[in-house]
């Protein structure tokens, strides 16, 4: 690869398949590209790319640098919710229906339980994760209490690996902490 170098900055890049060609002076010079690229480890560090042009090269350097405390913490803290909602959102069994747990799933059964409350005798239509129940009263409550101890389960583990998190001192014990333990 070759930067294209005019009055001290990269204009462009190409790959030739010889030498780059000689351009004349007003249009800038061909360098080839020199990449040095350290090993690190993402976890715990960053990795960013500083450009310095020499009378015979273009070298692209990649500075590594170890994030803080606070920074990993907190990029293990959001993966950690992106995990719990996945977890509370991916469903449930209730006496052997798969059941979603999604915010709309919960919101459908709140108001399907809101009417059949009105009209306990009833039946109403209602879509499992694998499709569609006339289920009645009862059969709602069941699952209501179902995605209930679903979403507490998953909301135990989810604050018991936050504590955690929270009580580590050490960039790499944080780094390397088991998010995905416990969960049902």
């Amino acid at each position: 690869m070759h930067d294209l170098i005019k009055d001290g900055q990269i204009i462009k890049s190409r790959e030739f398949l010889g030498s780059a060609p000689t351009l004349s002076a007003n249009k800038g010079k061909w360098l080839p590209r020199q990449v040095i690229k350290p090993a690190h480890d993402p976890k715990t560090q960053t990795v960013t790319l500083q450009k310095t042009i020499t009378a015979t090269h273009s070298v692209w350097t990649y500075v590594v640098s170890d994030k803080s405390l606070d920074d990993i913490r907190g990029e293990r803290l959001d993966e950690l919710d992106a995990f719990t909602k996945d977890k509370r959102d991916g469903g449930t069994v209730v006496n052997g229906l798969n059941i979603s747990t999604d915010t709309q799933a919960i919101a459908e059964l709140t108001g399907a339980l809101s009417l059949m409350a009105r009209k306990p005798s009833e039946t109403i239509s209602f879509k499992l994760a694998t499709g569609w129940i006339d289920v009645n009263k009862a059969m709602l409550d069941a699952i209501q209490d179902g995605i209930f101890d679903h979403i507490k389960l998953t909301n135990s583990n989810s604050k018991t690996h936050y504590n955690a998190l929270m009580a580590l001192n050490d960039l790499q014990a944080i780094a390397d902490y088991d998010i995905s333990t416990g969960w049902q």
